[in-house]
């Protein structure tokens, strides 16, 4: 389940959200909240869930946001079909990527410090018959920095 403390902490609760009904769902004000803090608030809830990926993939009649957490992809959000573009926009944006091609695979990356961790986000744009679908692979290397001896390797 999802509890909604503020618009800048969201808790997501992977357990809750092993099917796919639209009941437990994070579900977002697009008509008051900004895009900007949307694409953060997943972004960063991603983040404090360790999640590995978030794809945004779209659909006929908007985006399904997925994050994928210990290996198993979740369901996490939907995003209405008129938000859509601007998401897409707004993360390609952030990435350092071609806002005006939509017709080749692109690639960017997005540098970021939660809490003093540095978190490295890779996104990649592939091009569909619904949309652009986006994938944001998160690399969080304080997860990663065992040492020589701590992997049971040789110098």
């Amino acid at each position: 389940m999802v509890q909604e403390t503020s618009n800048e902490d969201i808790i997501f609760d992977a357990e809750q959200l092993t099917n796919s009904s639209n009941s437990n769902l994070v579900s977002f004000n697009y008509e008051e909240t900004p895009i900007t803090e949307i694409v953060n608030m997943i972004i960063l809830d991603a983040i404090k869930n360790n999640a590995s990926d978030i794809h945004f993939d779209p659909s006929g009649d908007g985006l399904r946001i997925r994050i994928r957490i210990d290996g198993t992809l979740y369901e996490y959000s939907y995003v209405p079909l008129y938000v859509q573009k601007n998401m897409i926009t707004r993360i390609k944006i952030i990435a350092g990527m071609n806002i005006t091609e939509s017709r080749v695979p692109q690639d960017g990356a997005i540098k970021n410090n939660l809490e003093n961790t540095n978190v490295d986000l890779r996104v990649s744009s592939l091009p569909t018959n619904l949309g652009e679908k986006i994938v944001i692979r998160i690399l969080d290397y304080s997860m990663s920095s065992a040492g020589i001896e701590q992997l049971d390797f040789n110098k």
